[in-house]
């Protein structure tokens, strides 16, 4: 009996221990949080794009003199980009991107004098279409005293602009004439063939950032862009050559940057108590 009475009491006084120590509270370490730290960092950027463009207008020579189209429209796009950035610190970064614009339908006419058994006055029917090519060099401003959240999960939003080249590409240009008071007595068409030439392009965008993971970085962005005019088709049977005045974009992006170099850790946690 006397041995049981001791093991309760020797079992009573551990418990009592134990309950006396304190329960060790758990603390990351802030100071260490360096993974999530973008200055210095390079990255690799794909993108996707809606295209929402806009003609400024139609050039042409005709009979010795230059006139305008009536009218000149053309269809919303596509648009498809890769390039590299880098931090150069944790507010400003650059970043250099390659974009392909998708095919694009152009439609346009005008008004004037038929040639042959027409008779005056005659309405075109012109319809083309573009596609380009674009070098674009940018400097972005990271909000970063607007973000909320904290490492992976952190959205931030930035604004930018840019400068760089299009390379703009026509189709020949397809060119039929009717009588206006009769639309069904035409002549042509008529082919001239697409011009293409590099144009300068400046560039101004508003978008944000969201860290999935300390190498995966998604963000969205609207872009406004304003490609100068340039060589649009050549001379046919006295009509020609024509340039376009410059095209606008409006433009929707989906982007992903991958931080290849980026060292990644969690914090260390502390036991205080």
């Amino acid at each position: 009996m006397r041995i049981v009475l001791a093991a309760i009491a020797s079992l009573m006084l551990t418990c009592s221990a134990f309950a006396e120590d304190p329960v060790p509270e758990v603390e990351y370490d802030n100071e260490l949080r360096g993974s999530f730290a973008y200055a210095g960092t390079y990255y690799l950027k794909g993108q996707v794009g809606y295209v929402w463009t806009d003609i400024d207008g139609v050039t042409f020579e005709q009979g010795g003199s230059t006139t305008t189209f009536d009218s000149a429209d053309v269809d919303d796009t596509w648009t498809l980009g890769a390039g590299v950035g880098y931090h150069f610190t944790e507010l400003l970064r650059g970043e250099l991107m390659l974009n392909y614009f998708g095919d694009s339908d152009f439609i346009g006419s005008t008004t004037g004098g038929c040639s042959g058994v027409l008779i005056s006055p005659c309405v075109s029917s012109d319809v083309s279409s573009w596609d380009a090519y674009q070098i674009m060099a940018s400097l972005y401003v990271d909000m970063v005293g607007w973000s909320f959240g904290a490492g992976g999960g952190t959205v931030t939003p930035f604004v930018g602009g840019g400068i760089g080249g299009t390379y703009v590409k026509w189709d020949n240009l397809s060119n039929t004439n009717c009588e206006e008071a009769n639309p069904s007595n035409c002549d042509g068409p008529y082919y001239h063939e697409g011009g293409d030439d590099w144009r300068t392009t400046y560039q101004v965008t508003i978008g944000a950032a969201y860290d999935f993971s300390c190498r995966f970085v998604g963000e969205v962005s609207y872009q406004y862009s304003w490609i100068d005019g340039g060589y649009m088709f050549g001379e046919v049977a006295g009509g020609g050559p024509g340039w376009d005045d410059g095209l606008d974009t409006q433009q929707l992006n989906m982007g992903l940057r991958f931080y290849p170099g980026r060292e990644c850790y969690v914090p260390p946690i502390i036991f205080k108590g």
